[in-house]
């Protein structure tokens, strides 16, 4: 019996962040799903090491290296804003450069990938979709690979299918099918498809040009997650775990789903309102698997809200089997027992992520719509800190409905849980984001946005650049407003938070993977001198350096110190 053969492609873009060069646990699992029914496949993961080099070449490389502490030097006097716009206009330019560069790569990476398709033969080749320069890319190296074997069936999936759905074919035709959702069902599915044995219309998860009307396939999720098989990270699958090309610290998918709906978030639309977990055992027997199998003792839950019991109940599980781990979870302020946190700390815990996004009683009520309050909030962190572990609580800012008393209210709720440990935590800080299938989004003028186009508003963010290298001045604008105020205003108004924050001693800019890298690569320095070493060799593409933290957080993670 033809058994369909296929290669699975994810690129993102250039890596922002540290986290980006971790393993894609999302491909693992349908490498896993689709090796257990018998079907070969392939994981072509470009966000690795290499790609930094291949992204910056040498010359703008030493330009960036050459500016970063001028950058770096410069501060908000009023007579340093002539020498900001000077080298804003510089980065401007070689943003400019660089594009057109990447645009070149993507070509690069398609010829590359036609070749190794000429040698696998695969049926079938699955994209995983991302927001930004990895959309451009992967929709390239798709057409090419079209254009040379017309007859291979191309499917897409990825953050960008459930953001964006059949908004995607207002782009390019090239796909076959998009599939949202969860695929571990559907890609075993399309791989009947690829070679004639089952029609799309019997597929669920899917979307589809059947001649020039789009269709939708019912949603289904995997109920019972214990069924899934073991994600597949073997070098010889999943090319890119040679070396050290990735941070081997590996996402485990112990639940999905979340029973709380905030307003901002779209979770709920892809994994639904209710958990559902794996059970302990099965938690605990693929971190033994990956320790046995990879060598792998460094791993970060996957799920949104990861229960809390669930959590507990591992750790104890850790505990009474000696293992070896270090990890980080997100965790929700009404799921919490601070009595158990001592327990998840001794198992291994490193840091917990908490979603708290306001200290303000009125903004969490009727705008985030968490369910919790500011005192809620300071109680679980603070004990969260005082078990020694390391505490992100992230903010989203400013609001919808924000206010300058509301403003103050968060300030002032996090200095008072941070300031007596700032080695201990984090604060990231984010502007409001319109998810179509959020809350905020299904109502944005309830919640203060307004659209510039509603009609072209998902196709408009769906080809959106986030500018990293640049400041967001010289950004396009987003295509909304927060209460009336434009990207640039409101971009502004977060940069300000941020540093009245830094200025506090509060750290910014690191979330709980980027503090277990940190810890990881070394203990002995803090995880402020962590996020800016990172932060100097990303924003100037300096592979080498990049190369030698990724090596030696390896070695940490297999225990080969």
């Amino acid at each position: 019996m033809t058994k369909a053969r296929s290669i699975l492609v994810t690129y993102s873009g250039y890596p922002a962040v540290p986290s980006s060069l971790m393993p894609d646990n999302g491909l693992a699992s349908l490498a896993g799903c689709l090796e257990a029914e018998g079907y070969n496949t392939l994981i072509i993961d470009y966000e690795t090491v290499d790609i930094i080099h291949r992204l910056v070449p040498d010359e703008y490389r030493k330009k960036l290296g050459e500016m970063y502490p001028k950058l770096m030097s410069i501060d908000d006097k009023i007579y340093n804003l002539p020498k900001k716009l000077f080298y804003g206009i510089r980065l401007k330019h070689i943003d400019n450069e660089l594009t057109k560069h990447r645009e070149k790569v993507a070509y690069e990476l398609a010829e590359g990938l036609i070749n190794i398709v000429k040698k696998e033969k695969p049926d079938f080749v699955g994209f995983k979709l991302w927001v930004g320069d990895g959309f451009d890319a992967s929709v390239i190296i798709a057409e090419q690979l079209k254009k040379e074997f017309p007859n291979i069936k191309l499917y897409a999936g990825g953050p960008l299918v459930d953001f964006a759905k059949e908004n995607i074919y207002k782009r390019t035709d090239v796909f076959d099918a998009l599939s949202y959702g969860e695929g571990e069902e559907t890609i075993l599915g399309l791989a009947e498809h690829s070679v004639g044995k089952r029609d799309l219309k019997d597929i669920p998860n899917l979307i589809y040009k059947d001649g020039n009307e789009i269709k939708k396939t019912q949603i289904k999720r995997v109920e019972d997650l214990n069924k899934l098989p073991y994600p597949v990270y073997d070098e010889d699958i999943y090319p890119a775990m040679e070396g050290d090309n990735k941070i081997k610290i590996i996402v485990i998918d112990e639940s999905r789903g979340c029973p709380y709906g905030c307003g901002f978030c779209s979770h709920q639309e892809k994994s639904g309102n209710y958990w559902r977990k794996k059970t302990p055992e099965r938690v605990v027997y693929e971190i033994e698997y990956f320790i046995d199998r990879y060598g792998i003792h460094a791993f970060r839950y996957g799920g949104s809200n990861t229960p809390f019991d669930l959590m507990v109940d591992v750790a104890e599980k850790i505990l009474s089997k000696n293992l070896d781990v270090d990890y980080t979870s997100f965790a929700h302020v009404k799921n919490l027992d601070p009595e158990k946190l001592s327990l998840l700390k001794k198992s291994g815990l490193y840091s917990l992520f908490f979603g708290i996004e306001s200290g303000d009683d009125r903004i969490l009520k009727d705008v985030i719509l968490k369910g919790v309050n500011r005192e809620q909030i300071k109680k679980a962190l603070k004990a969260s800190i005082e078990a020694s572990i390391f505490t992100v609580g992230s903010v989203i800012f400013p609001a919808p409905s924000e206010t300058a008393e509301s403003r103050k209210n968060t300030i002032d709720l996090l200095i008072e849980i941070y300031k007596d440990h700032l080695d201990m935590g984090a604060v990231p800080v984010t502007f409001p984001g319109l998810y179509p299938t959020s809350k905020w989004g299904r109502d944005p003028e309830k919640f203060g946005f307004s659209l510039n186009n509603p009609e072209t508003y998902v196709e408009d963010m769906m080809n959106y650049k986030m500018k990293h290298m640049l400041p967001p001045q010289f950004w396009k604008e987003l295509p909304y407003k927060v209460d009336g105020k434009s990207f640039k205003k409101f971009a502004k108004e977060t940069e300000i938070f941020l540093k009245e924050l830094e200025r506090n001693g509060i750290l910014t800019w690191v979330s709980d993977d980027t503090a277990l890298i940190g810890h990881l690569y070394d203990p002995k320095i803090s995880i402020r001198e962590f996020r800016d070493l990172c932060r100097e060799v990303l924003y100037v593409g300096d592979y080498e350096r990049m190369g030698d933290i990724v090596g030696k957080v390896n070695k940490s993670s297999a225990r080969r110190i």
